[in-house]
């Protein structure tokens, strides 16, 4: 016979597919009406062949694959299976135990093959493993059956499992014990829970069962049913359930009918609007208006407000700061922790629904009392980027000076680049603000930072606390054009901020090499670019030494940067390159003609500083560039006395490297003391801290 991939669906060496994939196709070509209209060759070449044949082949499928194929629809198939013996039950259960559910992880023999047979629906298999296997008949096992059996829309397998759901206590009892849950396990319980799948899957067909078998929907699990079908908009789930809520049923349906309102389901809301369902005014959360005006659901929106008309304000739940940190005076800093209280037309302009917004104004259902709340409207537009909305409310009349958490309709849209919306503010009688040009920078908006400049915006303001100018934050964020505007109009390239930071400093830090050339070429210092934490002065070399962009160093020596500048105790930028470890740097610095063996003002080396640092790798470096190791400084000590001496690492590994090289460990400086003297010191330093330590 013909070597088959029995009850597989791969293909052997030769490429002929599998008998069951064959046999499967053959089922699902053909038609299940009276006539079979349209058979595939694949199928003809299987009816082709001799009946005992096929009953042959048919006999080494599963006990599943033959299910499978006869539940496919094939009238001749399923009258030949029908025909081919039975295998024994275990011979079943030993087919089953390979196969994997698809809905949960289990590993019992026959709890796992009841899983199997309630997904695909193998209603004999169901009824022989719980007759034959009573420990499968408890309400934990039964449960995750169900579960399975609904997902995989099994009808006939739920009827079954639902009727041989147990309720004797003795049962409740010893699911609790075996789920260790501090709640009882009722039958009840259980067919509340799968009444919540059933609605999440819009399983039509198991509502009623699951009510019939005693499933409330007024109960906590059934209003969460309910909810989750009114989330997803099913709309006849809904139908069913909320009709079988008798007792405050308004109430109830409240938080359903925000639900189906957030969601923009239309018929659902309807639905629950004919059943009662109420809208409380609770200023805590946002209500189905709110969340309508929010999503934009305008149709929605409008059958809420023919049921309640009267608007209020809420607690929106929303955090505003998700765009950054917005620039803001002392004074203002103290205003931005205010409480939320929105109405519905705040939702409709943070959902950015002009039309919801036109209706609310053009119908006067703003509510008129605390008018502080309502004026937020206006910086809120302008927040959220809204022009049309913006124009509309000044038209209306909105105070063009109201703040929304400390923070103006001017200060917002700089913030987040709206040139178009600072002109409308600006037209109707807004004034600059003192850190607007800040925000404008901050947000990259070339067109805003113009607009506001033209207005009179200061260009050498300063941000509170960190006192940095415009040109420091339009540099730190990268924004080259905001840069070029600015230093156009004047802007200073050497005022410091408050941590003697220059904007050179802030480009070579992130690597900006067009706002460095924007920089030079407007005369910033490069001499000069940041003064440190003890007020010494630092190069453009340094910094970019010092923040690891040994790439930038070309450009700055093409900019006439000072290659052998003395700073501090005269230490040069390869110096400083050394005590960083930074082999790239010192590579770029040797290439552009740096003098490798220069000394600062204790006589030092750059092999000095790299022992002193423990830079292995900037130590090895230094010696393939042929650097003395037995060079003294002003204190008669060679790079091997400095090994011992670092603060920061292991002492160990840069003196063995060095001595690898020929450091002589003997030799002694100004004091008398050799480099080994100083590691037993360390060493033995080492051990008492550890003694007393213990």
């Amino acid at each position: 016979m013909t070597s088959w991939a029995i009850g597989g669906s791969r293909k052997e060496k030769g490429g002929h597919e599998s008998l069951f994939v064959k046999l499967k196709r053959l089922a699902l070509s053909t038609d299940r009406g009276p006539k079979n209209t349209f058979i595939t060759p694949a199928a003809m070449g299987v009816l082709s062949l001799p009946a005992d044949t096929i009953k042959h082949i048919v006999s080494y499928l599963t006990v599943l694959d033959r299910f499978r194929l006869k539940m496919a629809g094939n009238h001749f198939l399923a009258s030949l299976i029908s025909t081919v013996p039975r295998p024994s039950f275990q011979t079943c259960l030993a087919q089953l135990a390979p196969l994997t559910s698809k809905c949960w992880h289990l590993n019992t023999g026959p709890e796992k093959a009841l899983h199997v047979a309630c997904e695909e629906g193998y209603d004999a298999l169901v009824h022989k493993l719980l007759h034959s296997s009573p420990c499968l008949i408890s309400l934990a096992c039964l449960e995750k059956c169900l579960i399975a059996a609904i997902v995989c829309r099994q009808e006939s397998v739920v009827r079954i499992l639902l009727v041989r759901l147990p309720t004797d206590p003795y049962s409740e009892f010893l699911d609790k014990l075996r789920l260790r849950r501090f709640w009882y396990m009722t039958k009840t319980t259980v067919v509340e829970t799968l009444l919540k799948e059933a609605a999440v899957r819009n399983c039509e067909w198991a509502i009623p069962l699951l009510l019939e078998h005693g499933a409330r929907p007024s109960s906590r699990r059934g209003l969460q049913a309910l909810s989750a079908a009114a989330s997803y908009g099913h709309e006849e789930v809904v139908t069913m359930l909320s009709k079988r809520i008798l007792w405050s049923r308004g109430s109830k349906l409240s938080d359903i009918l925000t639900k189906a309102a957030q969601g923009g389901h239309e018929k659902t809301v309807k639905v629950l609007l004919d059943r009662g369902a109420e809208m409380p005014h609770d200023p805590s959360f946002p209500g189905a208006k709110h969340l309508a005006a929010k999503e934009g659901h305008e149709n929605i929106f409008k059958l809420l407000v023919l049921k309640d008309p009267e608007d209020y304000f809420v607690n929106p739940r929303i955090h505003l700061d998700e765009g950054g940190n917005i620039y803001s005076s002392s004074a203002q800093l103290r205003s931005t922790q205010e409480d939320l209280r929105w109405c519905a037309l705040h939702f409709a302009i943070y959902g950015r629904n002009y039309t919801i917004v036109k209706f609310l104004l053009e119908h006067d259902m703003v509510p008129p009392f605390h008018a502080q709340h309502r004026a937020t409207a206006l910086p809120l537009a302008s927040k959220r980027g809204c022009t049309d909305i913006v124009k509309l409310l000044l038209e209306t009349g909105f105070d063009v000076f109201a703040q929304l958490q400390g923070r103006s309709a001017v200060q917002l849209a700089a913030r987040y680049g709206y040139a178009e919306i600072i002109a409308l503010l600006l037209d109707a009688g807004a004034a600059v603000g003192s850190c607007d040009l800040l925000n404008a920078a901050c947000s990259g908006s070339a067109a805003a930072v113009s607009l506001l400049l033209d207005k009179g915006a200061d260009i050498q303001e300063k941000a509170y606390i960190s006192e940095e100018t415009a040109l420091h934050v339009a540099v730190h964020h990268h924004h080259a054009e905001v840069v070029r505007v600015l230093l156009k109009s004047g802007a200073k390239t050497e005022v410091m901020n408050r941590y003697g930071y220059t904007p050179l400093a802030f480009a070579i830090g992130h690597s900006q090499e067009e706002c460095i050339n924007l920089l030079v070429e407007y005369g910033a210092d490069i001499e000069l670019v940041s003064l440190n934490w003890t007020g010494r002065r630092e190069s453009a070399l340094c910094c970019a030494i010092e923040y690891n962009k040994a790439h930038l160093i070309p450009l700055l020596l093409q900019y006439r940067a000072n290659i052998e500048a003395k700073g501090y105790e005269g230490k040069r930028p390869f110096h400083r390159a050394a005590m960083q470890g930074n082999v790239a740097a010192l590579e770029a610095l040797l290439t552009s003609g740096a003098n490798k063996n220069a000394r600062d003002a204790l006589q030092q080396t750059a092999l000095h500083h790299a022992s002193l640092e423990g830079a292995t790798d900037a130590i090895l470096a230094l010696l393939r560039w042929g650097l003395d190791i037995h060079a003294r400084d002003k204190h008669g000590q060679t790079p091997l006395h400095k090994a011992p001496l670092s603060p920061y690492t292991d002492s160990s590994t840069a003196y063995n490297l060095l001595v690898s090289h020929g450091a002589d460990p003997e030799a002694k400086d100004n004091g008398g003391k050799s480099a080994a003297s100083y590691l037993a010191d360390r060493r033995e330093a080492y051990y008492d801290r550890l003694t007393r330590g213990q």
